[in-house]
């Protein structure tokens, strides 16, 4: 199988979301939809041999879960930039009034 057709198939199955849901404990809200588009597009970043030895070994849902803590950690990946800290200056704007 390709890269996009593994890739394709745990897109199909969810994959990235339920880990996502798993690890955040809360419901997808609208960024983590696109958090979750995030890491598909890094998946199929990734070489061909790193995905589809990550489904000859059936690792894929450890993987992704490395790479959805990592986001979700750091306060410079792309979802503490782009979503977490302006929804954060938003909601302290409301606040100010």
């Amino acid at each position: 199988m390709t890269k996009q057709e593994i890739i394709g198939q745990w897109a199909e199955g969810r994959l990235v979301e339920r880990i996502v849901e798993k690890v955040t404990r809360k419901p997808i809200e609208d960024y983590y939809k696109d958090f979750c588009q995030l890491i598909y597009l890094a998946l199929l970043e990734k070489d061909d041999k790193t995905i589809q030895g990550l489904q000859a070994t059936n690792s894929e849902a450890f993987y992704v879960a490395r790479m959805v803590l990592n986001q979700v950690k750091s306060n410079r990946s792309p979802l503490y930039t782009e979503y977490i800290a302006k929804r954060r200056e938003c909601t302290e704007n409301l606040e100010k009034g």
